[in-house]
């Protein structure tokens, strides 16, 4: 059951990664598709075609990952505080935590290394290039380098934030098995 479990969970993963590669493929490719002949420009007057649909999509899909991800930068920081505390009770019990605040001070180094990721983020996505104020696409190409900047940034952002949380994790169970 439990190999089913690991083989199951690499599938997810396998997958996830396989479908960022292709959304950042095609986010390279938007300015050459967008500059191709016979695609209408959005500033020509003509409803927004199959490209512009996806570019707006795409932007929404961005925003929402952003305020997940803001969520998830509180909940970090709550755990470093939780983390922190436990810590000072184990020191007040005379126990040896030296692992432990090395730990969490990794942690806490990855949770401002993803911040700052998240923050260029939240900049680049409310300068909203290539974008009108409501999302639509003003500009293919800007709007391309737009949702480029923002999912490499996203990306980042949360590679750094699961690396975090796992080597924490990771750190506190070994510290636990080392003193049960």
């Amino acid at each position: 059951m439990r190999r089913f479990k690991m083989i199951n969970k690499w599938m997810l993963q396998l997958a996830g990664g396989l479908l960022a590669a292709a959304l950042a493929a095609g986010l390279a490719m938007l300015p050459a598709y967008a500059a191709a002949p016979g695609i209408a420009s959005p500033d020509t007057g003509t409803p927004p075609g199959p490209l512009d649909t996806a570019l707006t999509n795409l932007y929404q899909r961005e925003q929402n990952w952003l305020s997940v991800q803001s969520n998830t930068l509180t909940d970090a920081n709550t755990i470093a505080v939780n983390t922190q505390n436990w810590i000072n009770t184990l020191k007040g019990q005379g126990k040896d935590t030296a692992s432990l605040e090395a730990a969490l001070a990794a942690f806490n180094g990855q949770i401002a290394t993803a911040q700052t990721a998240h923050d260029q983020a939240s900049g680049v996505l409310s300068a909203h290039a290539g974008f009108d104020g409501s999302g639509q696409v003003t500009d293919r190409a800007q709007a391309g380098s737009t949702l480029r900047q923002a999912y490499q940034s996203l990306q980042l952002a949360h590679l750094t934030l699961v690396s975090a949380a796992v080597n924490l994790r990771l750190a506190v169970r070994t510290w636990i098995n080392s003193h049960s």
